[in-house]
């Protein structure tokens, strides 16, 4: 399984990388002035957002069986496209592609965060690491297929190849729906009060559905198979109803689950649901958070280079290169973190702070080297924001409720990556490019604040298989 989970994040870099490079292709293409082909873009994230929750509840649902589908599904959409030849078309495409880009979002990062869940072993930052690998690799390898006159269509038909040869592979990172289960509470077995010498003749059942005979509150319960033979002495005392003793069982193990406090699994989760929405709620906005540091530094970095600081492009194109290799090396930190048992709310406040620190620095940097490091140092910091964040609400939760759990933080989240650009286009609009990395770099500091108040003070141990009912 977690093979199986590297290998999806890695496919979701391989598009992703491929993509961003394939961009100024795909807009030619299509035939797309810059106004028409950046509104086509934001359909992206609206087709995400419109996913995301649907998903996770259908993964909650029937469990393995939807990632093949949305493998599938993303790699069609991948070749649509590449293959649009007009605005509207890619139009269509891009909110398609969106959909079952945030669908797959939410099925690789639901499995890494089960695997933490299930084996106490940490595996969501170094699978984000493996993302970001492979968005690179994807990213040189697309420059070097165009250069050599390979057109969208052929980029993303190799793409898509790639996926759905891989689809099998990755099916197995989804667990299998977990079913909800008390053993504390016994089970609604039927029950006749027909007296212990009365034998079970009528409508026999099967070996494993035992008959409960109340022979009141000083012996145990007798439990017979249907088959067996009838008890030959009658005790003289009197005896209660069966299901009054039934009911009286089931109602003493209520009160002693309901006795252990709210770290008692099943009755803490049954009690706590009015909470979680707001719990994840505010895992959702620190993600969105992180994601629009993450974004303004890709999407803005290299602007910032040509024509703040008026680098040539062979320069000006390092900077979401080097945000990209920053944040590989923060997964993989965050990973070896995680591994020695790090506080996660640690590994976030610390992580606010350098992505805080790097983007003050790209903002006011005199030279396009000074601007390189700052950028660097936002992409250490900004690396490990998000396993955190995941990996700290997937722990929150009851297994059979972490697909729809996961879900709702990455919609949430995911606002901040998709209005992040929209948002810095719109202050460096009118207060310059600076002034709008300027305040990227104050909201920052706000993961860093939240981190203690939110955030477990160890990793979250994993929930225990439930035996099923």
């Amino acid at each position: 399984m977690k093979l199986g989970v590297l290998l999806g994040f890695a496919l979701f870099g391989v598009f992703w990388g491929a993509w961003g490079a394939a961009l100024p292709a795909v807009q030619a293409q299509a035939n797309a002035d810059d106004a028409t082909f950046g509104g086509a873009l934001l359909l992206i994230g609206v087709g995400a957002l419109a996913s995301m929750r649907l998903t996770g509840l259908l993964l909650d649902r029937y469990g393995r069986a939807v990632t093949p589908v949305v493998v599938v599904l993303f790699a069609a959409c991948a070749l649509a496209a590449g293959s649009a030849g007009s605005a509207p078309a890619l139009a269509v495409t891009l909110f398609a592609l969106g959909a079952m880009s945030g669908a797959f979002d939410v099925v690789i990062n639901t499995a890494a965060v089960g695997y933490e869940s299930a084996t106490s072993r940490p595996l969501v930052s170094a699978a984000h690491a493996a993302f970001s690998a492979a968005v690179v690799a994807a990213s040189a390898l697309t420059g070097l297929a165009r250069s050599a006159g390979a057109t969208p269509l052929i980029i993303f038909a190799a793409v898509a190849t790639v996926l759905c040869a891989t689809t099998f592979a990755v099916r197995g990172i989804t667990p299998p729906p977990t079913a909800t289960h008390n053993p504390d509470l016994p089970p609604l077995t039927a029950t006749h009060d027909t007296g212990p010498t009365t034998p079970a003749t009528h409508n026999p059942a099967p070996p494993q559905l035992a008959i409960a005979h109340d022979t009141g509150p000083t012996e145990p319960t007798a439990i017979r198979d249907a088959g067996s033979k009838p008890a030959t002495t009658r005790d003289p005392r009197p005896k209660r109803p069966a299901v009054h003793g039934l009911v009286l069982r089931r109602a003493a193990a209520i009160r002693r689950t309901a006795s252990r406090g709210p770290a008692s699994g099943h009755s803490a989760r049954g009690r706590g649901r009015g909470r979680m929405p707001i719990q994840l709620l505010v895992f959702g906005a620190m993600g969105a958070v992180a994601n629009l540091v993450e974004n303004a530094q890709q999407s803005w970095s290299a602007r910032h280079l040509e024509v703040t600081l008026r680098m040539p492009p062979q320069i000006s194109g390092l900077g979401p290169s080097v945000f990209a290799l920053a944040t590989v090396t923060a997964r993989l930190l965050g990973q070896a973190a995680a591994q020695r048992q790090i506080s996660p709310r640690l590994v976030l406040a610390t992580g606010g702070l350098l992505a805080a620190a790097g983007t003050a620095t790209t903002a006011l940097a005199p030279s396009a080297w000074i601007c390189l490091v700052g950028v660097a140092i936002a992409g250490l910091g900004t690396g490990v924001c998000v396993p955190a964040i995941l990996g700290a609400a997937g722990g929150s939760v009851p297994g059979e409720r972490r697909g729809a759990a996961i879900s709702t933080v990455m919609t949430v989240a995911y606002l901040g990556f998709a209005a992040g650009p929209a948002a810095v286009g719109l202050v460096a609009g009118h207060l310059g490019l600076r002034a709008a990395l300027g305040a990227v770099a104050a909201t920052a500091i706000l993961l860093t604040i939240s981190a203690p108040a939110v955030l477990p003070g160890r990793k979250p141990s994993p929930q225990a298989p439930h035996p099923p009912p």
